[in-house]
């Protein structure tokens, strides 16, 4: 997307160890390869995240706490309360706040993508009142969302890429079909072109084209 001239963006923010996401800890070589100081291994124990290597391999820098504060990015808990409960000075956003923060921050932008992976942090274990009570806070925050996009000229995908939440028999990942939702601006043609997980990106692209 970048390569071709869009003006795109990751939202989540790297609370704490933002600091590690620079040319002092990270290298691309010519081949694409991506070469980390010994600081970011002992770091990060060699685990990222696809989303995490997306960035990186887009020479993107990732949102940190002093963008959560001026509410221009949202940690993987929109709310904040996990970082919260660590220590950190930051407020609690309601999931309305979120999806004013979600829309505020696309509007600088042609595209945004926001990763919210705390369903699949909670059908790694947690009961199923406590799965219900999340599903209702993100559509609390999808309903607010929606209120505030103009179906004409905006353009909103939400999708997974696996099953969890859905079987609490099972603290892994699911083969289980995933939905994909679009809505809005073009949502008739992303739905046409996407059958599977594998066809998502390529829809993606071929929309802004």
């Amino acid at each position: 997307m970048k390569k071709e001239r869009f003006n795109v963006q990751f939202l989540n923010a790297y609370p704490d160890c933002s600091h590690f996401y620079t040319s002092a800890h990270i290298r691309i070589s010519d081949d694409g390869e991506l070469r980390f100081s010994s600081a970011f291994q002992y770091q990060f124990r060699n685990t990222l995240s696809v989303t995490t290597c997306m960035m990186l391999s887009s020479h993107m820098l990732p949102f940190s706490e002093k963008d959560i504060l001026r509410e221009r990015a949202l940690y993987h808990d929109f709310s904040n309360e996990l970082l919260i409960q660590k220590g950190s000075h930051l407020p609690r956003f309601t999931p309305e706040k979120a999806a004013e923060i979600i829309f505020n921050t696309s509007r600088q932008y042609d595209m945004v993508l926001y990763e919210f992976f705390q369903t699949d942090m909670y059908g790694h274990g947690f009961e199923i009142d406590e799965c219900i009570d999340l599903i209702r806070k993100l559509n609390r925050l999808l309903r607010r969302l929606i209120s505030l996009l103009n179906k004409e000229e905006d353009t909103l995908l939400i999708t997974s890429d696996h099953g969890n939440l859905e079987d609490t028999t099972t603290q892994l990942h699911t083969t289980n079909p995933v939905p994909l939702l679009a809505w809005g601006r073009k949502s008739d043609e992303l739905r046409h072109h996407i059958k599977r997980l594998t066809d998502v990106t390529p829809a993606i692209v071929n929309f802004f084209k």
